[in-house]
Order: structure tokens, then sequence, then C-alpha cells
């Protein structure tokens, strides 16, 4: 139980790290890496929520 706390707290920040550095870009599109990014941060989220 622990460890899915530890493993959630890492994921949000490392989803705050990457929104935050998408956000303060100068470059305004987005390369093709970075929806994947995105994509595993939301499957991996979706995947750690349906396993507690």
């Amino acid at each position: 139980m622990a460890i899915d706390i530890l493993i959630t707290f890492s994921w949000v920040i490392f989803g705050i790290n990457m929104f935050g550095t998408i956000a303060k870009r100068r470059v305004r599109h987005l390369y093709v890496a970075i929806w994947f990014y995105i994509a595993t941060w939301i499957a991996v989220a979706m995947l750690q929520y349906l396993t507690i």
C-alpha cells in the first residue's frame, strides 16, 4: 500500500514537470514524441488507479 502512494506521488510530480515544461516552451507546436509521453503518462495513471 505504501508503494502505491510513492508511485502515485512520483507520477504526479513527473506529470507536473512534463506539463509545466510544455507550457513554458517558446515553440508552439508539439512533436510526436511529446504526444507519446502524454499518452504514456495517462495510461500508467489509469492502470495504477485500476490496481488500487
